[in-house]
């Protein structure tokens, strides 16, 4: 049976990525809007959004990566570990996520090895609190 991201990892998700009705550049210069979703329309880069619209954008792509994660994920794993996993996937993207030496860990059932992955994926020093709370996530079930 295919999981969804719970309330508390969506609430989580919010708090991290933030929730704007108005799009801006996010760290690496990309147009964004709502909760961490990327425009792909130029002509939305000056539109003002309402809470619905971002509401479904969020929904759309949770989605996606709720599906990915269903799909690529070969071993059991609990609610707290697979929001963790939708949570990172979500910011490193799915061809990242696939790629990772995180999921080919998790499915040879190495889960302290695979949790230790979220830490490699620092490109900016800014996102080191964001990997150590999907880590703690992942390993412990803390939302945060």
């Amino acid at each position: 049976m295919s999981k969804e991201m719970s309330l508390e990892g969506i609430n989580m998700l919010k708090r991290t990525e933030g929730v704007r009705l108005k799009p801006y550049k996010d760290s690496v210069g990309k147009w964004t809007v709502g909760v961490g979703h990327l425009i792909t329309n130029a002509s939305d880069i000056n539109k003002t959004f309402t809470m619905e619209e971002v509401e479904d954008m969020l929904e759309d792509d949770l989605i996606r990566f709720e599906d990915m994660i269903n799909d690529v994920v070969l071993v059991d794993i609990n609610q707290y570990k697979f929001d963790a996993l939708v949570h990172f996937s979500f910011n490193i993207g799915e061809k990242a996520f696939n790629n990772s030496t995180l999921l080919k860990l998790l499915n040879e059932n190495k889960y302290s090895e695979a949790a230790d992955q979220f830490l490699v994926w620092i490109k900016q020093k800014e996102l080191l609190p964001r990997r150590e709370r999907e880590r703690d996530l992942f390993l412990n079930g803390v939302y945060s």
